[in-house]
């Protein structure tokens, strides 16, 4: 027996269908998707259930549906749920009418169950399709609550590193500050003292050599520390929080910088936010220590259902071909995670990263 996967839709059930008689159809129809898990029913034109596959069958002998067995109304049912307060049939029932004028031809609803559901998420899908000059209509559900719970476990996995992460970046910094820092704050009045000590024309020149490039580390200090340990997104939005991290990186690098916020201005969720901004901190951690940049400009811009995060320099650019090392991959797991996607683009002088980010996930409706 061929097997169907209902992710293929119904454009592969119709192909295989469309050589039988009409008559013969819901046989043929509970064959070939008796195995699926899916719970899936055939339809007439009036709403009738002809046949259901075994899931479905499962699945209301669980709640006690009786009246979504073969020979049923399912437009019916869903009138009566509805009547009792059920929000997912009452969603449903009159799309249905909808479906029967031709004013749409499939349907997707996606909520969390209530009364005998009750703690449990689905998704359900309608389809209307032609055999044989008689209109069916398929009704799949499909039990999301595993995969959303998994789908939970992998962010607050996702957030318990990205806050390892932090804090490592964190200690870091505050390493950088509070013990490198110093070591070459005492190095440097180490050779002031030595100059006043009275050495010669050819020794001071030396030291004053040896102090400008004690300055030029504590400034290269002061810059990864910042990065490290930057301003955060707690209590703040994207734009404000990107704006006060390259100003202050623009200070303490020396670099002139630009930040253009396009107003009106959508944003995406906090998950989606704190991962454009990982990728403007390691995007400017690759200028400052790579590029050797004078320039630096970064813009934010929503366009449609896209949030775009710019960052372009005037530095040397990738080589040719490009060869990504750890923050490259690092940036494009990021966007992975979040459903974006991240372009390297090399500029007539330096080069620019673009991530762009959807401004919406997939919201889940209410009902049962």
């Amino acid at each position: 027996m061929k097997s169907v996967s209902s992710s293929d839709g119904l454009t592969g059930l119709q192909q295989l269908l469309s050589e039988q008689s009409a008559l013969s159809f819901p046989t043929v129809f509970h064959k070939l998707v008796e195995d699926l898990p899916e719970q899936i029913a055939l339809l007439d034109e009036n709403w009738d259930i002809l046949a259901v596959n075994n899931s479905w069958t499962r699945a209301i002998a669980e709640v006690g549906y009786d009246d979504l067995t073969p020979g049923s109304n399912y437009k019916a049912f869903c009138e009566r749920k509805a009547a009792e307060g059920h929000k997912a049939p009452a969603l449903i029932a009159p799309v249905l009418e909808d479906l029967e004028r031709g004013e749409k031809s499939s349907f997707t609803l996606n909520y969390r169950g209530d009364g005998e559901l009750a703690g449990r998420d689905y998704e359900t899908r309608i389809a209307l399709f032609g055999i044989g000059g008689q209109r069916f209509a398929t009704v799949t559900r499909m039990d999301l609550t595993e995969l959303h719970y998994l789908r939970g476990l992998r962010e607050a996995l996702s957030t318990s590193i990205e806050r390892t992460r932090q804090a490592e970046r964190e200690r870091i910094a505050r390493e950088l500050h509070d013990s490198t820092m110093q070591f070459l704050i005492g190095a440097a009045l180490s050779l002031g003292h030595l100059r006043r000590s009275g050495v010669g024309i050819k020794a001071g020149a030396l030291v004053s050599e040896i102090e400008e490039l004690l300055v030029k580390a504590q400034n290269e200090l002061r810059s990864i520390s910042y990065i490290a340990h930057a301003h955060q997104l707690d209590g703040e939005d994207l734009a404000h929080a990107v704006t006060t991290l390259v100003e202050g990186f623009a200070r303490r690098a020396g670099l002139k910088a630009s930040v253009d916020i396009v107003e009106p201005l959508s944003l995406p969720g906090k998950e989606v936010q704190v991962a454009l901004y990982r990728i403007l901190q390691e995007a400017i951690s690759n200028v400052h220590r790579h590029s050797g940049a004078s320039q630096l400009a970064v813009r934010l811009v929503s366009r449609g259902s896209t949030l775009h995060l710019v960052i372009a320099d005037n530095g040397v650019g990738f080589p040719n071909p490009l060869v990504e090392g750890v923050g490259l991959q690092s940036m494009h797991s990021r966007m992975n995670e979040i459903g974006g996607r991240l372009w390297v683009r090399r500029l007539a002088q330096g080069m620019a990263i673009v991530a762009s980010a959807p401004l919406a996930g997939r919201d889940r409706n209410s009902g049962h």
